[in-house]
Formats: C-alpha cells, sequence, structure tokens
C-alpha cells in the first residue's frame, strides 16, 4: 500500500521521506522537518535499502552492509539516523574502524551506545516506551572488515554478547556494519 514503485524517483522530496516516515512508524510532522539532509538524493533504490535495513532491525537480523568504496554505505546510514532522530540530541555513534582499532576501543564504543540508548529511552513519550521495537541509538561500525578484532564485531552483532556479557539491547539500541570487499 506504499507508493514506492509509481515513478517513485519523480516524486518530489517530501514524498519519499513521508513513505519511509509512514514505513518506520515515525510522525513526520513532529520528528523531522520537510527535508533533513538537503544533500541527500533519495531514489528507489536507497529507500529500498533504508527500509531493508529498518525490517532486520525490526526482526533482530544482524545487518551488514557491503559495497566498493565511495558507493554511499555511510550516507546511507547517516540519513537513515536523522530519519530516526525523534527529539534525541544524537542517535548515531559512528565507529571508524581502521587496522589499528583494539578490542578495548570497540567495547569503550559499545558501552557510549548503551548509555546513551538508555539516556534516550527516557526522552521517550510514555506511550512508545511500550513498544518493543523502537529504534534509540544506531552504532555503527564503519569498516568493520579492516580489523583483527572483526570477531568481537561479530560477536556483538550475532550472538549480542560482548566478551560474554550479554548486550543492553532493551532501550532500542541497533547495530549495523560496513564492509568493503576484498
Amino acid at each position: 500500500r506504499l507508493p514506492i514503485f509509481e515513478n517513485f524517483n519523480n516524486q518530489i522530496k517530501e514524498k519519499k521521506i513521508i513513505v519511509l516516515c509512514n514505513v518506520m512508524g515515525l510522525n513526520l510532522f513532529r520528528n523531522i522537518g520537510a527535508d533533513i539532509d538537503s544533500d541527500y538524493e533519495l531514489t528507489l533504490d536507497n529507500c529500498l535499502k533504508m527500509i531493508a535495513i529498518y525490517f532486520r532491525f525490526y526482526s533482530n537480523i544482524p545487518v551488514v552492509i557491503m559495497g566498493e568504496t565511495g558507493c554511499g554505505k555511510t550516507s546511507l546510514i547517516k540519513y537513515m539516523s536523522l530519519l530516526l532522530k525523534r527529539n534525541f540530541q544524537h542517535n548515531l555513534i559512528h565507529v571508524k574502524i581502521h587496522g589499528g582499532t583494539s578490542a578495548e576501543e570497540i567495547q569503550a564504543r559499545l558501552e557510549e551506545a548503551e548509555e546513551l540508548s538508555r539516556k534516550n529511552y527516557q526522552l521517550l513519550e510514555p506511550s512508545l516506551q511500550s513498544k518493543k521495537h523502537i529504534i534509540t541509538v544506531l552504532l555503527f561500525f564503519d569498516e568493520a572488515n579492516t580489523t583483527e578484532h572483526v570477531g568481537l564485531i561479530k560477536e556483538m552483532m550475532c550472538d549480542l554478547t560482548i566478551h560474554g556479557r550479554p548486550i543492553d539491547l532493551n532501550h532500542g539500541l541497533k547495530m549495523v556494519a560496513a564492509v568493503n570487499p576484498y
């Protein structure tokens, strides 16, 4: 029932945003302005990718985005985080992974994301807190396959633990990773 295939790319940007907000259960007028990032072009392709990511979050399926350098993986996640921002000061923790990233740094960023999700969750209206699939924070591992600690990221995203400790996912924390193929 969403008009995403009827000349979608020819629609004005505001209509595309409304479609995305309807899918994600967001109140457009209360949560975001008419255009949250005028530099980002919404195409059918990247809207379908955001919808697919959202449904994977909704179903608790790990999300890993793969693509060549410069294809827009990071921009897509940043735009999606702006859509999901609500009244939070910020909701994206962007972890730029590289060969020198340590396990301690990854763990520290996870703990930061857990704390931010609890803080953002408290800012929600009580009616939204009762919803099971609310998203308050996106923890984004950019270029996740460039560290020797990729197993730790796998444990976090697939096993939902870190060094055996369960990750606090009760307050809307979601994780996504982007990788470059070799």
